[in-house]
C-alpha cells in the first residue's frame, strides 16, 4: 500500500530548532516506515501557499489573486441568476 502526505508544515522561529524538528519529524517518519520524497518539499521558505491562504512568519493573508478573480464575475443582471 502506498499513501502520500501532501502537507507536512514545521515552523520555528529559531533556524537552529527548525533544522533540529526537520530532523525528528524525518526519523519519527522513517521509524515507523514511512518516507518522504525530499525533492518534493520546500526548505526554509518565509511563506508558503495553503488552502487559499498564504502563511507566512507574521500572519496568515488570503490570497489576493483569488479575491481578484471573484471581483471579475460579470455581475447578475437578473435577481433569480444570483
Amino acid at each position: 500500500m502506498i499513501i502520500y502526505f501532501n502537507n507536512i508544515f514545521i515552523y520555528f522561529k529559531l533556524r537552529e530548532d527548525y533544522y533540529t524538528y526537520i530532523r525528528i519529524v524525518i526519523e519519527r517518519l522513517r521509524k515507523y516506515k514511512l518516507y518522504i520524497k525530499l525533492s518534493k518539499y520546500f526548505f526554509n521558505i518565509k511563506e508558503v501557499e495553503f488552502l487559499r491562504f498564504i502563511i507566512g512568519f507574521i500572519r496568515v493573508k488570503l490570497n489576493l489573486n483569488k479575491i481578484l478573480i471573484i471581483k471579475k464575475w460579470p455581475k447578475p443582471k437578473l435577481f433569480y441568476k444570483v
